[in-house]
Parts: C-alpha cells; structure tokens; sequence
C-alpha cells in the first residue's frame, strides 16, 4: 500500500528505488509492476536487503 501510494504521484518517466528486507518483496514487487504496467528496472539482493529500481511508464 505505502509503494502503491509513493508512486501514485510520480509522472511517466521518473524512477523510485525501493530497499526492503521483507522477503516477500521478492514475489511482491515484480508482480505490483506487471499489474500497474510499471517497468522493474532492477532488482539487486543485496545480502541482507533488496534492491529494486521501478520505472513509471505511464
């Protein structure tokens, strides 16, 4: 919800990192993209947290 409500202002174009340590972020976070049309720009395991980079498209 609080990812959902971050990028809600964003324009087309513009990019939001995201760092979690929750696991479920994994399954989570590519799936909230494919369903919004958002691009994963990246994802990086970073050992104790994650990386992710989420591209707005539209």
């Amino acid at each position: 919800m609080l990812l959902h409500k971050a990028v809600g202002g964003l324009d087309a174009g513009k990019e939001i990192s995201l760092l979690t340590t929750d696991p479920a972020a994994l399954r989570d976070v590519p799936k909230f993209c494919r369903f919004l049309g958002f691009t994963l720009a990246s994802q990086l395991d970073r050992g104790d947290h994650t990386e992710f980079v989420i591209r707005i498209d539209a």
